[in-house]
């Protein structure tokens, strides 16, 4: 099963008005590891065939999360890994290419000692 956004956008061409859809699909199945020496490693499986690359969010457990933007990585890459502090952290994924963004993976908590 695929989930996928669909963004529009609407060009002047010759002869009238065009609107082009652009599919994204999503990244899913994310999953986080942790190995020796606090080295978290990420795995998602990709589901484009568009996409120009990653972007991989982190939060901290709390409340609210606040995510930031950690890494970005490369077209067909569905790992990534980083040495983390202690703490409970939740990752996200999302893929992008020059006309915008999926939407977000599901996350994926783990706890670092």
């Amino acid at each position: 099963m695929f989930s996928f956004s669909i963004g529009a956008a609407d060009f002047l061409v010759a002869g009238g008005l065009t609107r082009l859809a652009v599919i994204f699909f999503l990244c899913t199945t994310l999953i986080a590891s942790n190995g020796s020496g606090r080295i978290v490693t990420l795995k998602w499986s990709d589901n484009a065939s568009n996409e120009t690359g990653f972007y991989v969010e982190r939060a901290a457990k709390a409340k609210s999360l606040q995510f930031s933007r950690i890494a970005t990585a490369g077209a067909n890459v569905t790992t990534y890994s980083q040495t983390e502090a202690a703490g409970t952290w939740v990752y996200r994924v999302q893929s992008f290419n020059g006309v915008g963004t999926s939407g977000y993976s599901n996350s994926a908590t783990i706890r670092v000692r």
